[in-house]
């Protein structure tokens, strides 16, 4: 059955590193060069069906013709210049694949054109970049890993288009994702994670109010109204259901969830998860669902974070070399080299990551 479990890690973090260091560490102190690599990097803007535009940054080999393309989506607020997607696209590149760095509606630098922003359901922007990926490159297999959000967004797309497509799609990975969209909307407005809440809403927030003063007639949302959102919940009540299409929170939360689509999902599909993510309830470990699922394969860590997995030696992370390793498996169509497990985990109702371990991680950080 494809349930990837391990109760011992498989890499070794700093001894003291909790949840919260192995978050927020990697995110400020980790640099990705692709600068000394065999890829060539283009960005190249494609535009939407609804008058609005994506960037795309193409990673290409310089000195071969690649036949894979692997898709890298980024997480909540992120873009194709994280270290998370930086560094899986060189252990890709230096393995002989291209890299599309999908970076989501006013993501990669410019405001989107539109009122609408991205969200965790938004599979139509993706569809429009795999369409154009196929329409215009010559790729004879398609690979998809997401971080977070962007692993709950391929997720959805790939249960939508269903078998079938060619380019053949091999498969996809998900890092750290929200399983279940609404719990963990819930578990970041605890105490243990105010700090990334308020990170996101900030981040976000002002991009609604940049919104607002740009096209007041079409993104009808005050600026006071704005500036006093203190949750992401509070801000897709706003923004996200209104301008995305959704009929209600419920519904919206119901569409963004891994959950919701991952039986629908006819290709291979793995999820890495870490057991001391402060981001995931329990209800984002589907262990009886991967059991059941042919397809599912779910991999608990106990160490790594929330989209940190670092290793402690060399520039990789646990999750890029997992993510290579589950791709080769897919090219090869034998995933016997997986260790896999009826075993279940137990997995905490809450986290064991405290308020008082983010500050000290901050601390440790910055001295």
């Amino acid at each position: 059955m494809p349930l990837v479990s391990f109760l011992k890690p498989l890499f070794k973090p700093k001894r003291w590193a909790d949840g919260h260091w192995q978050t927020i560490a990697p995110s400020i102190k980790r640099k990705i060069s692709l600068e000394d690599t065999s890829l060539l990097h283009t960005r190249e803007r494609i535009y939407t069906p609804d008058a609005d535009f994506l960037d795309l940054d193409w990673y290409t080999q310089k000195e071969m013709i690649s036949e894979q393309l692997v898709v890298v989506l980024h997480g909540l607020e992120g873009n194709s210049q994280r270290h998370y997607a930086q560094g899986l696209i060189r252990h890709f590149g230096e393995n002989g694949w291209d890299a599309l760095g999908y970076n989501c509606r006013s993501c990669s630098g410019e405001m989107n054109w539109q009122p609408r922003f991205y969200h965790h359901a938004d599979s139509a922007d993706l569809h429009t970049a795999v369409q154009h990926v196929v329409a215009t490159r010559t790729y004879k297999q398609l690979f998809f890993v997401g971080f977070s959000m962007g692993g709950n967004i391929i997720a959805k797309y790939l249960a939508e288009i269903g078998s079938g497509f060619a380019p053949t799609i091999l498969g996809g990975v998900g890092v750290s994702c929200p399983f279940w969209l609404e719990d963990c909307a819930i578990a970041l407005e605890t105490k243990p994670n105010m700090l990334y809440n308020s990170k996101f809403v900030k981040s976000i927030a002002h991009k609604a109010i940049r919104k607002a003063q740009i096209m007041p007639e079409r993104f009808k949302v005050s600026v006071q109204s704005l500036a006093q959102v203190r949750t992401c919940r509070e801000f897709d009540v706003l923004v996200t259901v209104p301008y995305g299409g959704f009929d209600s929170p419920q519904h919206f939360y119901e569409q963004g969830s891994m959950g919701t689509h991952i039986e629908q999902v006819k290709v291979p599909f793995f999820l890495l998860q870490a057991l001391n993510d402060p981001f995931l309830p329990s209800s984002c470990y589907p262990q009886d669902l991967a059991i059941k699922q042919p397809h599912f394969y779910l991999e608990i860590s106990q160490e790594g974070g929330h989209v940190g997995f670092e290793c402690g030696k060399g520039w990789q992370t646990y999750s890029e070399k997992q993510a290579l390793e589950f791709a080769h498996a897919c090219l090869r169509e034998d995933f016997t080299t997986l260790p896999t497990s009826q075993t279940l985990l137990r997995v905490p109702e809450r986290s064991d990551n405290t308020f008082l371990g983010g500050l000290l991680t901050l601390k440790r950080l910055f001295g």
